[in-house]
């Protein structure tokens, strides 16, 4: 498992070839984004999350808080 922190869509897309082949089968790679409402400003959101993710072979699983500003997207192959 592995948790990649960001706030920005371009940030997510150039990182995406690093980061989707370290996912082995039934691993999962959890994306982390600012809360809506939380002092941080993101272009990022579960729908733009899924469709970076998709081209990498990673389906979009459940979205879990993890604390008062940051919120979660786990992907899995």
């Amino acid at each position: 498992m592995t948790v990649f922190f960001t706030s920005r869509e371009a940030t997510l897309r150039g990182r995406m070839p690093l980061l989707a082949p370290w996912v082995a089968e039934g691993g999962w790679l959890w994306i982390a984004w600012p809360r809506e409402g939380s002092w941080r400003e993101t272009d990022l959101s579960v729908e733009v999350i899924a469709a970076v993710g998709s081209p990498a072979g990673l389906a979009a699983g459940e979205v879990a808080g993890i604390d008062g500003t940051w919120q979660g997207l786990r992907l899995s192959r």
